[in-house]
């Protein structure tokens, strides 16, 4: 038996990841629910871990990485706004240009994070990245990301270019070379799966156009006036009644009209 808190926190948390309406397509839906989720985590997850730091760091020694913490909360959460409308595309590309800047510029307010390994968050922008974006701009991240880090040790000369190349300039590249092996798979599997529901649709609509009936599917729509809107009409709603498929397009309610009242 479920506990009463998980059965009316999950329907909460819907609403914070529920798609915007004008977003219709399957994929693009859970596409923005993942990108709203993924930034709500980042946002508690930033705000957990810098109050850990403040408690938890010897203020002997400056700290003024929460100035960062701030700001990029302050971004992600205006991110957030938009990654609920249909523009969720655009806000996944601020969440990537965001998180990567938030890496370079917390590393440069403390230099010695820098070398506790801090730079090698940049990989992940690159994984959000390749869940929304093709090969070509997870390239093009790849290169500004690798241009930032070999400009670190002019920022801050306490960095040395050989610490930069060994460490997090060599991991990115690394884990950035097998994102884009796993995102071209990806792209591949995606295309024979269009192929196949391709092939499969023209099986089914020769079928249906052949068999002496008239063939239709229907889904709920509140925007219709018959509570429904058309997804497919065989042709032979033409070749028996007479009326054309762009008829009954422009008047939802004409199966209704063309039956005889009794038979309503």
């Amino acid at each position: 038996m479920s506990d009463p808190s998980t059965r009316s926190a999950k329907p909460f948390w819907n609403r914070l990841i529920q798609p915007a309406a004008a977003i219709r397509e399957v994929d693009q839906r859970r596409q923005a629910a993942l990108l709203s989720a993924f930034l709500l985590v980042l946002i508690v997850l930033a705000v957990v871990v810098e109050a850990a730091t403040i408690a938890l760091i010897d203020w002997s020694v400056p700290y003024t990485g929460y100035r960062q913490t701030v700001v990029m909360v302050g971004l992600l959460m205006i991110v957030y706004v938009v990654s609920r409308s249909r523009h969720f595309r655009m806000a996944a590309a601020l969440t990537v240009a965001i998180s990567s800047l938030f890496v370079f510029l917390s590393g440069l307010a403390q230099p010695e994070g820098i070398l506790g390994g801090f730079l090698d968050f940049l990989i992940l922008p690159l994984w959000f990245a390749s869940l929304y974006f093709g090969a070509w701009e997870l390239i093009g991240l790849l290169s500004l990301e690798l241009a930032g880090l070999l400009i670190v040790p002019w920022l801050a000369p306490q960095i040395s270019l050989n610490f930069i190349l060994i460490g997090p300039f060599s991991f990115v590249v690394v884990m950035a070379a097998v994102l884009l092996l796993l995102a071209h798979q990806r792209d591949l599997l995606e295309r024979d799966r269009q192929t196949e529901l391709a092939e499969k649709e023209l099986q089914y609509r020769t079928l249906v156009e052949q068999i002496p009936a008239i063939t239709y599917l229907r889904a709920a729509s509140p925007d219709s006036p018959t509570g429904f809107a058309s997804r497919y009409l065989s042709p032979q709603f033409e070749a028996w009644l007479g009326y054309s498929i762009a008829d009954q397009a422009r008047h939802p309610g004409l199966w209704r009209d063309i039956v005889h009242p009794d038979d309503r």
